[in-house]
């Protein structure tokens, strides 16, 4: 299909038909990549879709008997004797979200 550029700015754009969008998933945001001079186009993927389903495909009866008998290695585990714990809670500031 040829589809020519149109002038926005001091850019170019496309314009897409609406069924081929449809047809390929498409709906207000792509993911776009080049390749070997290339642009290639695609529908965005929730970032966590299909965990639900690899969740469930995971085995349900893992045997952690080996890794709870483990050695307990105890070195450099102490609080140091002066370690005061702080009088208000402990909280985040790394700026990412859950």
């Amino acid at each position: 299909m040829r589809v020519d550029l149109i002038k926005i700015g001091n850019s170019k754009g496309l314009r897409l038909p609406k069924p081929l969008l449809e047809a390929c998933g498409i709906t207000d945001s792509i993911e776009l990549e080049i390749r070997d001079k290339q642009l290639i186009l695609s529908a965005r993927t929730a970032p966590r879709a299909g965990w639900a389903e690899a969740l469930q495909d995971a085995a349900e009866d893992e045997n952690w008997t080996e890794w709870q008998m483990a050695p307990v290695e105890n070195d450099g585990w102490d609080w140091p004797e002066d370690f005061k714990w702080p009088d208000h809670p402990i909280v985040s500031t790394s700026g990412s979200s859950i």
